[in-house]
């Protein structure tokens, strides 16, 4: 499971743009794909973003290593993105 989260710091930066401090720096340019993809979404931006990079990450691992997408074709292993709400302790499964 891939689990992104509401009001996430790395999420929050890259959106507010500018330079980051320390390690921040690094997950934001990882965050700026999800990003360029909620441009146009009405919603809370931060979130939208978490939960966009979420499911680019599952994407991404699934594809990552000749064994993990044998694995995943054969159905011998599930990768799914998540979403966790800090609010009400909720995690809502992504499609």
């Amino acid at each position: 499971m891939v689990l992104g989260h509401s009001q996430c710091g790395a999420v929050t930066a890259a959106v507010s743009g500018g330079e980051p401090e320390g390690h921040i720096s690094s997950l934001t340019a990882a965050i700026r794909p999800a990003l360029d993809r909620t441009q146009d979404q009405n919603g809370d931006r931060v979130d939208d973003t978490a939960r966009e990079n979420a499911k680019l990450v599952a994407e991404t691992l699934k594809l990552s290593t000749p064994a993990l997408t044998d694995r995943v074709n054969r159905g011998k292993l599930l990768i799914v993105a998540a979403f966790y709400n800090l609010d009400t302790g909720l995690v809502d499964i992504l499609e």
